[in-house]
């Protein structure tokens, strides 16, 4: 069982269903001994996670495609772009446009401590992406288990295919943990 411990990290005030959530990072890297080298992240929207993730892990690399509209439903386009960009200027994290699919086959080689997906919830491209990440991490995180079918329905299939380990944190629409089995 994981239990919340209270922790505070500095986030952005921007809207996200992922508010909440970052107080359950520092407990899932520590009971499952993640080493904080490295995080992938697909999905950046305005770059919350991206924010709580940059502050626990030597390097982040956010991937967003920055072609849809954002969860709030503005427009992402060059503008939106340049300011998430420009709102990681000088730090530990690395901001990629490209779409998530490209990403996979162009970095096929790298491994991470912990990817988090956080993506379009269609299920023809999330599960391949989650099938790259759980290949490629020692912990893959996966937001919106419980807010889209889809989204846990992708993880269930993966983990009974490779025999990982599932837990999820049922708050700010599910918080899905992929990893290898004890």
């Amino acid at each position: 069982m994981i239990c919340r411990q209270p922790w505070t990290l500095d986030v952005l005030d921007v809207p996200t269903e992922w508010k909440g959530l970052e107080e359950w990072i520092v407990t899932i890297l520590d009971h499952f001994n993640i080493n904080c080298n490295t995080a992938l992240e697909f999905g950046v929207d305005y770059g919350y996670s991206t924010k709580v993730f940059s502050q626990l892990f030597q390097k982040v690399i956010g991937v967003d495609s920055f072609e849809r509209n954002t969860c709030d439903g503005k427009e992402q386009n060059d503008d939106f772009y340049n300011q998430v960009l420009n709102s990681f200027t000088n730090t530990n994290v690395e901001i990629v446009k490209a779409r998530f699919e490209d990403y996979v086959s162009q970095n096929n080689e790298n491994f991470y401590n912990m990817i988090h997906v956080d993506a379009i919830h269609d299920y023809n491209i999330l599960e391949p992406t989650i099938r790259w990440a759980v290949e490629h991490s020692d912990i893959t995180l996966v937001h919106d288990t419980m807010e889209y079918r889809e989204v846990k329905r992708a993880c269930m299939e993966i983990r009974a295919e490779k025999n990982l380990r599932f837990l999820s944190i049922p708050f700010h629409c599910g918080l899905g943990i992929l990893l290898k089995q004890a």
